[in-house]
């Protein structure tokens, strides 16, 4: 699995914007590789036809993990992983035509997309602060303007 180009660890920030900016960056990372992750581990299985399914399975579920590790807080994720498709889980962020970090408390913090894709997609990714560092803690869905997010299995 690639390595991001955001310090993960990062503790220290000058003022709330850079916080803001870097929160939006760590999130659309993340969103980011696992988009590839899941691309990459489709088209093999489609170029296998659908053969050695589980292979590609544990091949993706390892990048996830990895992906979980660096971006991720530690909660168990019981269902993470183990699935692909396409699209991808968070299609059309990589061309986000709005985005947003808003800071709920000093350890809580928010980040908002919306795509411009066929789903009109807008992703809310929960960022929590332990020990100084800030983890994606959870992510939502919500589709064609609907007035409710859904989870996303991280």
């Amino acid at each position: 699995m690639d390595q991001g180009k955001i310090d993960t660890n990062r503790a220290v920030f000058g003022f709330e914007d850079e916080l803001k900016a870097y929160l939006i960056a760590f999130a659309l990372e993340y969103a980011s590789l696992r988009n590839r992750a899941e691309s990459d581990a489709y088209n093999k299985w489609q170029s296998e036809n659908r053969a050695n399914g589980e292979k590609w399975l544990r091949e993706f579920n390892t990048s996830n993990a990895h992906l979980l590790a660096n971006h991720c807080t530690d909660k168990e994720r019981v269902y993470s992983g183990f699935n692909f498709g396409f699209p991808s889980k968070f299609d059309g962020i990589e061309q986000a035509i709005e985005s947003s970090a808003e800071i709920k408390n000093k350890s809580r913090a928010e980040v908002y997309f919306k795509t411009a894709n066929k789903f009109a997609a807008e992703y809310l990714f929960v960022f929590v602060r332990k020990g100084g560092i800030w983890r994606i803690d959870n992510a939502k869905r919500r589709w064609y303007n609907s007035e409710k997010y859904n989870s996303i299995i991280l």
